[in-house]
């Protein structure tokens, strides 16, 4: 099965070329704000003012990334099954089942999404620096001062985010699809 998702992957890379920016962007605004929170967690809490919850604050992107990343990964997928519409009857006429499609088609989103995310990754500490920045609070200063680094256990987080994400909008409309 991994080796047709593959094959169908690279086959059709000029479409999925064009889902890539969306989880780009997802896997940087993700990452960034990972990125933050990991530095707020190595310089302590103690440092920073006690009177506002910055975890929560930087937390709110994340939540809300995540609900943008349910819509626009289930009309992505939308997209690509209408663009694989000839595709995806011939391997039903070939006997794949509607579950091994949706795993098909599922796959390839994942490929792009965590390929997307990878490269987000890439740009998360100048974006957290930039963010950290524009931040119109009193801890400004102190904030800037925290140490912003790329960490791998942020590139983890992130990658399992977007592929729990992805798999889970994009399996639920392809069964949804497939069945109907």
């Amino acid at each position: 099965m991994l080796k047709l998702i593959v094959k169908s992957f690279i086959k059709h890379w000029q479409i999925w070329l064009a889902v890539l920016p969306l989880f780009i962007v997802s896997g940087f605004v993700f990452s960034t704000i990972l990125t933050i929170l990991n530095a707020i967690k190595l310089v302590g809490p103690n440092t920073l003012s006690a009177e506002f919850d910055y975890g929560v604050f930087f937390e709110m992107p994340m939540f809300v990334g995540s609900l943008v990343i349910l819509l626009l990964a289930r009309n992505a997928m939308k997209q690509c099954i209408d663009l694989f519409d000839e595709t995806n009857d011939i391997l039903m006429l070939l006997g794949v089942s509607p579950r091994q499609l949706s795993v098909i088609m599922t796959g390839q989103m994942l490929l792009v999404g965590l390929l997307g995310a990878l490269i987000g990754n890439l740009f998360a500490v100048k974006g957290a620096q930039a963010f950290i920045n524009i931040l119109p609070t009193v801890d400004r200063h102190a904030l800037a001062q925290m140490p912003l680094q790329f960490s791998g256990q942020v590139v983890y987080v992130t990658l399992l985010l977007q592929a729990m994400l992805i798999t889970i909008t994009s399996l639920l409309y392809c069964l949804g699809k497939f069945y109907n």
